[in-house]
């Protein structure tokens, strides 16, 4: 019974830390607006100060003129014609353009509730969405997890989203995804596995402590990169089944992590700061001293071949009476060198 209640607490926690947190009045930091991104930029979604990004060629912080939004955004991706991706309101998944800052939420089925529902992007631009239960208890030997675990794909193209096969009592907690779209899964009862999205089939990572490790992410050359208190940051190589330790040692309050193109590591590292770590040295580089009233909740690096998307072209709608055609549709678009007003047909 004491065994019971102590898992059931440390997934409630577990939960409660991963649901979305309301924005709070605090007092923000100070910061010079950008212009925008540029690749190699550390963008980040602060729970104080809403979009910010972090310039590793001046050390410096930067606010983006872009909308704040209720509550820190907690997932954030590289859509594939490179607008950003992230969970926006409670219940959906927001598409935002860095050039203007506006986002608009994409459009699942509206049956499927979307409230506390995580995502990863898979190579082909659809979402892999996870969310873990928010019950569990033991009986005998026996785990039942709660009703609400999601684990589905999303179709982007034709608006479908379709649950994957699981076993019984699967609840996620991270996932992440290889180059070649290899899916990873941080499981609550059976640690990191590598899931086969068409039959469900699971394969564990080796070593991963039940509970207790993080999947941080992958590098460039498919090395699952993982997280725990005792053996620290981890490269895992799934085809030899070798790990090698990039960073022995705990981190104290490391979150939110994000793996780079290059295979290091950016955690905002609580006793120390925002912190930059070589994937294959371990170095550690200390980029921002801790600082009051910043507070990451999610980041992402900019890749080297990122380019934005375009600005939408503005457009005005107006009604117009024809002598020949009645109540006709003008559809106004600004002018430009080489173009001319355009009007549809009656």
């Amino acid at each position: 019974m004491k065994r019971s209640l102590m898992w059931c607490c440390a997934l409630a926690l577990s939960t409660c830390l991963a649901a979305p947190e309301l924005e709070v009045a605090a007092a923000p930091l100070n910061l010079p607006t950008a212009t925008g991104l540029a690749p190699g930029d550390l963008l980040i979604s602060d729970f104080f100060n809403g979009w910010i990004k972090f310039d590793p060629s001046s050390n410096q912080l930067y606010s983006l003129p872009w909308p704040t939004l209720l509550g820190a955004p907690k997932n954030l991706a590289i859509d594939v014609d490179g607008s950003i991706l992230f969970k926006g309101r409670l219940d959906s998944i927001d598409r935002l353009n860095p050039r203007t800052g506006t986002s608009a939420p994409l459009t699942p089925p509206a049956s499927t509730p979307l409230l506390g529902v995580n995502f990863s992007m898979l190579p082909d631009g659809d979402l892999l969405l996870f969310q873990q239960t928010t019950s569990a208890s033991r009986n005998g030997d026996v785990w039942t997890g709660g009703t609400d675990s999601v684990f589905a794909r999303f179709d982007r193209a034709s608006g479908t989203i379709s649950p994957i096969p699981i076993p019984n009592q699967f609840v996620p907690r991270q996932v992440a995804i290889g180059v070649n779209g290899e899916v990873y899964v941080n499981e609550f009862f059976r640690g990191v596995q590598r899931i086969d999205l068409m039959t469900g089939e699971m394969s564990q990572y080796p070593q991963a402590q039940l509970g207790f490790t993080s999947l941080l992410g992958v590098s460039p050359n498919d090395d699952l990169i993982t997280y725990n208190f005792v053996d620290g940051i981890v490269r895992f190589n799934p085809e030899t089944n070798v790990n090698t330790t990039i960073k022995a040692g705990s981190l104290f309050g490391a979150a939110p992590l994000a793996v780079d193109e290059h295979g290091d590591i950016w955690v905002n590292d609580a006793s120390d700061g925002l912190t930059l770590i070589d994937g294959s040295t371990g170095e550690t580089s200390l980029l921002l001293p801790r600082t009051s009233f910043f507070s990451p909740q999610a980041m992402i690096v900019i890749p080297s071949n990122w380019t934005p998307p375009p600005v939408p072209e503005p457009t005005t709608l107006a009604l117009a009476i024809s002598a020949y055609g009645g109540l006709c549709l003008i559809t106004l678009r600004s002018r430009r060198p080489g173009r001319a007003y355009t009007r549809s047909a009656p």
